[in-house]
């Protein structure tokens, strides 16, 4: 089951003071910095992913960043933009190739991208941060 990473601020009345001064520059700098995350964790997933004609790694895409509110969200995936050569069919397979442990893969392997999205987590936080706080400085 996935967990939703949860953040916890102190100094609430500096931060708030802060975010307020700086308007909107914190919501594009925000989705910027979650942009580049997106990219980092898709770049460290390219290399685990299962080839045959390549077109399951070559589907991998980042989209956003998408705001609603006051949630932003990027979205990383496979799937669904490149057709395989083999079938002529669109790439429709990620979910099997990224879920099942029990296949082999001369090259790649399962949860391609789970894994470096796992691993990315250290840090991440500090790295969002440190982006996000040259738009309130």
């Amino acid at each position: 089951m996935a967990t939703r990473p949860i953040f916890r601020l102190t100094g609430q009345i500096g931060l708030i003071s802060a975010l307020k001064a700086a308007g909107g520059r914190v919501d594009s700098t925000a989705g910027a910095a979650l942009l580049a995350e997106g990219h980092r964790v898709m770049d460290m997933s390219y290399p685990e992913v299962p080839v045959d004609t390549a077109s399951l790694r070559d589907s991998g895409a980042v989209h956003g960043p998408e705001s609603r509110g006051r949630v932003t969200t990027v979205t990383l995936s496979y799937g669904g933009n490149v057709v395989n050569p083999k079938t002529g069919r669109v790439v429709d397979y990620e979910v099997p190739v990224h879920e099942r442990l029990d296949v082999h893969h001369p090259h790649g392997k399962a949860k391609f991208l789970e894994d470096p999205l796992k691993a990315s987590e250290a840090g991440m936080a500090d790295r969002l941060a440190r982006r996000i706080k040259g738009a309130i400085e």
